[in-house]
């Protein structure tokens, strides 16, 4: 909408009269579940998630009744998902529950194209005391927690907030860089001219105890630091005596599992500090450097193993470090280009290695040479053949020193030394050393390099063939040698080599080396080693590798029993066709298929094995067993197929494989008429609503069963439907109510809570009428049974803070309100309250102030008294707790 139509809708829609016509006219009838009334309509969060920018708006500019709360402490407070927050943003929380919501109304993504300064400056001026008054510090904190620079300039511009210098630590320091620029402009001249503030940076950004204690992500500290020395321009550190545990190799990566752009961007941090690893680098140089260990790193390396094998493995990681210096980088330049014959090859050595990438010019033209996506892959994804590869193994190894040096550099050492130098006997010593290093194992087949002794030895499914090699040829060289000691070799275990290459292949789904590899016909399979390939499978044409595989060797088994059977003088009929090699039941491959899950070649194999898939599709029984949602659309799209259909019956299993209500529904149109189905049991709401709004009558007639709990919903829905078409008369109608007030009685506060939250929803005041005049009538007034039914509605309503709902109770029924008060006031101390009725509860935790605000005064309440270490401390209820901590009031104590 552009700003003039904005204007004319506007104009129109704050005129009641025509509203409420409009309202009238596109009213959903059939819409049970998500049907609200324009007037209850007030969640902030349930607007956006809804996508009602426009409608939030309005309402915000009108200064409309709205909660700002992203959980709602009694329904559901566990099953939303949030944004993850790091350790460092945790660390400013001072015990606050915390939670960054993509649906709150700061969340910067959506702000800055739905709203604007004027939004803002609405939300804050129509609702002082969530926001200004008492709490000016606590949405400054938000704001800069969503990064959003908007409302924060609005705080401070037009609601006369002061920013102190801590924001601007706090800011950057989580990565919240607009907000901690615009912070930084209003304190420049004083950060600049400080030496103190500057070291205090410089700590935050280089201090190796706050990098492992916070686990600080290596993109957040690369960007951190390009932040501040280049968008806020603070001179860089000369010293690295004057950060507190400084430690030069501060990166806790494996460099082959970086992005390209990670690499490059680590090398950009460290270029921008030439002082700081001057000492460092030299002492590389020079081989004076050795590693220190704490006293508490000594101790715990000496409980695995003598102090002479530490220093052994000490000495031999000191000399990798030292191998890296610039001199036998240059040396090693040398050697590279006394073997290259070719000009291009010799130029992109020296150009490359003799830099160490140390420049930050350069690195910035080395990261122009790569296309975006090369920039976003993996360095183990990129190592193919061509003439970048040397550049990104340049990169590589001048990363390496930098990189933890008891913890991932041995990792990112034998990557290199096996990758880029052939060289696989540094492994193989290391391999020996278990005191420091790590338990990652390189093995050759990862790099292609073909070993055969060693995979005789290490034998290990572990879906790791050429995970560290894209190059075709080194790959077809692998198997072309393997070939040759398949045939030429009498090694026992060969023929395990050739299970475990296989099934490698049938993972990466290499048509080209699986049809390349030889299949000797004399090796069998047990039951388990094929199901093992199926498990790998990925694609109907390496299925129909494995397959013609599978059968080849079938064959070769029944042949040599029924050779068997006839030397030992036996026929042929006693030959155990039930029974595999290895003493198991024999499986058929659509049995296999099915228990693997490979829903996408269910139908290649019925389509294009016709023959094999008829003879086995008798033999399955799916009862009792849970499969992914894809093996029970096969069968249920060929239903007809299987002769006994309960033997397949999916109603029968526990349900949990279905994911949301379009494979519930699916498989519902499926169900034979004759037979019933049911609800899931996980989020069972969801698949409820579906039945109420879609498929109604089987609710009825029972084809669908349904937990009892939900019982009280569906006859609510039957009198809504009823009372819409005008199906019954208004005392049937009435009856009905009452009838469902009845049945309620049955069933425990969950579900009082559920119906009510429906009813209120609706904003059905004829049966909240009817409700209350029923509990309210003196001879019930004070039962146990009225008490639950008034507690459970108040619950609702002041969780969903429907302050105008809970007002015309009041104003109707005050009689049960001062009740529900008094009886709370009167219980001692739950859930960190004292004396505290669940109205002021449900307010409090929830934030709603101006609810809150209305209950205390109405003057019916004893002083109520709770500590705030026995809540959680949401935005929302903090706020709330600023606000009466700062006000007079009579009733509400609060403990800190």
């Amino acid at each position: 909408m552009n700003s003039y139509n904005d204007i004319i809708f506007f104009k129109i829609w704050r005129n009641k009269f025509i509203r409420n016509i409009i309202l009238e006219q596109i009213k959903d009838h059939n819409n049970f579940y998500d049907c609200f009334k324009y007037e209850k309509i007030f969640s902030c969060s349930w607007m956006i998630e809804n996508g009602y920018y426009l409608l939030l708006k309005d309402k915000v500019e009108r200064g409309e009744n709205l909660i700002f709360n992203c959980i709602d402490t009694l329904n559901q407070i566990y099953e939303k998902e949030f944004i993850p927050r790091n350790l460092t943003r945790k660390k400013f929380d001072n015990g606050r529950l915390f939670v960054m919501d993509c649906n709150s109304i700061f969340f910067k993504e959506k702000a800055a194209i739905h709203w604007d300064h004027k939004f803002y400056n609405s939300l804050f001026k129509n609702y002082p005391n969530y926001f200004l008054n008492f709490n000016k510090s606590e949405t400054e904190f938000v704001v800069i927690e969503y990064d959003n620079l908007q409302a924060l300039q609005v705080l401070v511009e037009n609601f006369n907030h002061s920013l102190s210098i801590e924001s601007f630590f706090r800011s950057f320091e989580i990565g919240s860089f607009e907000c901690s620029f615009y912070i930084f402009n209003r304190f420049k001249n004083e950060i600049l001219k400080s030496k103190k503030h500057q070291i205090r940076i410089w700590n935050t950004l280089l201090n190796y105890s706050i990098f492992k204690n916070e686990m600080i992500e290596t993109d957040l500290i690369n960007q951190r630091i390009e932040f501040i020395i280049n968008k806020c321009k603070i001179p860089v550190i000369k010293s690295p005596s004057d950060i507190h545990q400084f430690v030069p190799c501060f990166y806790e990566i494996k460099l082959y599992e970086q992005k390209l752009s990670t690499i490059i961007d680590c090398l950009k941090t460290i270029s921008q500090f030439p002082d700081v690893f001057k000492s460092f680098l030299k002492s590389i140089n020079d081989k004076s450097y050795k590693i220190k260990l704490t006293k508490d790193q000594e101790e715990l390396y000496l409980l695995k193993g003598t102090l002479q094998n530490l220093n052994l493995e000490l000495s031999t990681i000191n000399s990798f470090i030292w191998s890296l210096s610039s001199n036998n980088n240059n040396n090693n330049n040398n050697n590279n280009n006394n073997n290259n014959n070719n000009n291009n090859n010799n130029n992109n050595n020296n150009n490359n290695n003799n830099s160490n990438y140390n420049n930050l010019k350069l690195l910035t033209d080395i990261k122009n040479k790569f296309k975006k996506e090369e920039l976003e892959t993996e360095i183990i994804d990129l190592l193919i053949t061509s003439e970048k590869n040397e550049i990104i193994l340049g990169l590589y190894r001048s990363l390496l020193p930098f990189t933890c040096h008891l913890n991932h550099f041995i990792d990112n050492w034998n990557f290199y030394q096996i990758k880029r130098e052939n060289n696989y006997q540094d492994y193989l010593k290391i391999k020996r050393h278990t005191i420091i290093t790590t338990d990652t194992i390189f093995h050759s087949k990862m790099f292609a390099h073909y070993k055969f002794q060693e995979y005789i030895d290490d034998c290990e499914d572990d879906n790791k063939l050429f995970s560290y090699c894209k190059n075709e040829n080194c790959q077809f060289n692998f198997i072309n040698n393997f070939n040759k000691d398949l045939i030429m070799t009498n090694q026992p275990k060969k023929y395990n080599v050739y299970k475990n290459i296989l099934a490698n292949l049938v993972y990466l789904d290499d048509l080209e080396l699986a049809n390349l590899l030889k299949k000797p016909v004399e090796v069998g399979f047990t039951q388990n080693e094929k199901l093992l390939l199926v498990s790998k499978l990925k694609s109907s044409e390496m299925f129909d590798i494995v397959y013609k595989v599978i059968k080849m060797a079938g064959d070769m088994e029944r042949n040599t029993k029924v050779i068997r059977s006839i030397d030992y003088g036996v026929y042929s009929t006693t030959v155990n066709e039930g029974i595999s090699s290895d003493g198991q039941p024999k499986k058929g491959i659509l049995e296999m298929l099915m228990i693997c899950e490979k829903s996408n070649i269910l139908e290649h194999f019925k389509k294009n094995y016709s023959l094999d898939y008829y003879s086995q599709v008798n033999d399955i029984n799916l009862t009792n067993r849970t499969f992914k949602f894809g093996v029970y659309k096969f069968v249920y799209d060929n239903l007809k197929d299987y002769s006994i259909y309960e033997r397949v019956n999916v109603w029968r299993s526990n349900l949990s494989f279905i994911r949301n209500v379009e494979e519930f529904e699916y498989l519902v149109k499926r169900t034979p008429l004759s037979s019933s189905y049911k609800l899931p049991l996980d989020n069972s709401s969801i698949y409820f609503k579906y039945m109420v709004q879609e498929r109604f009558k089987d609710l009825q007639s029972g084809r669908c069963h349904f937990d009892r709990h939900k019982y009280a919903i569906h006859q609510y829905f039957k009198i809504i439907q009823d009372r819409r078409n005008s199906r019954e008369t208004n005392e049937e109608i009435k009856k009905e109510f009452y009838d469902l007030i009845n049945s309620m009685r049955a069933f425990g506060n969950d579900t009082l809570r559920g119906t009510f939250l429906k009813i209120c929803q609706y904003d059905d005041l004829d049966l909240i009428d009817l409700i209350l005049k029923n509990v309210s009538h003196p001879d019930n007034i004070n039962t146990s049974i009225s008490k639950t039914y008034v507690n459970s509605m108040l619950e609702v309503i002041t969780s969903q803070g429907d302050l105008e709902l809970f007002k015309y109770i009041y104003s109707k029924y005050p009689e049960i309100i001062l009740i529900n008060l008094k009886d709370g006031s009167k219980s001692m101390f739950v859930n960190g309250f004292y004396r505290c009725c669940r109205p002021v509860q449900l307010a409090l935790t929830n934030g709603h102030i101006d609810f809150l605000l209305y209950i205390l005064s109405l003057g019916k309440t004893d002083i109520i008294s709770f500590k705030t270490t026995h809540i959680s401390i949401s935005f929302n209820n903090k706020c709330l707790l600023n606000h009466f901590i700062n006000i007079k009031n009579n009733y509400l104590l609060i403990e800190q």
